[in-house]
């Protein structure tokens, strides 16, 4: 009897686990850092959400390149500061952050973009066209439009 109430308990258990885990995302956004610190932070908290932005910046600053990809949705979320920049606004993917994430440009990455990606960071601004350049403590993003706006649009 004991063994079946065991058994029942772990089903249980189970399927509470399940059920929990379903109704959240999983590895919904990684923090990628390659350069001269590597590390992958998973399902950063949402107050960490909140400062990505300042969080990549200060990561450039220090020479890594820092992406954020929401894998779910195959979207890559990107550190521009370009004062000679272009609006891009209308995207017609979806995203669970875009209420949250405002401060950062939101990219699909298509099957091109996977394939540098698997590379590495470097590899993936390089076929974007995107190099950070930090002047007077300040990052700047300098982008190849020819090259950046094949995947815009």
């Amino acid at each position: 009897m004991k063994g079946l109430k065991f058994l029942f308990l772990l089903f249980l258990v189970g399927t509470i686990e399940t059920s929990t885990l379903a109704q959240r995302p999983q590895k919904a956004l990684l923090l990628i850092c390659q350069g001269n610190e590597e590390f992958c932070r998973d399902n950063p908290r949402a107050a960490d959400v909140l400062c990505l932005r300042e969080e990549m910046e200060s990561l450039i600053k220090e020479g890594n390149i820092p992406l954020v990809i929401e894998c779910d949705k195959n979207v890559a979320w990107l550190f521009l500061n370009d004062p000679m920049g272009r609006d891009y606004h209308d995207v017609d993917f979806e995203s669970d952050y875009f209420e949250i994430i405002m401060d950062l440009f939101p990219l699909r990455i298509n099957k091109e973009l996977k394939k540098s990606l698997k590379l590495g960071n470097k590899a993936f601004m390089e076929k974007l066209g995107i190099e950070y350049l930090v002047k007077n403590g300040e990052v700047i993003s300098k982008i190849d439009y020819e090259k950046f706006e094949n995947f815009v649009f």
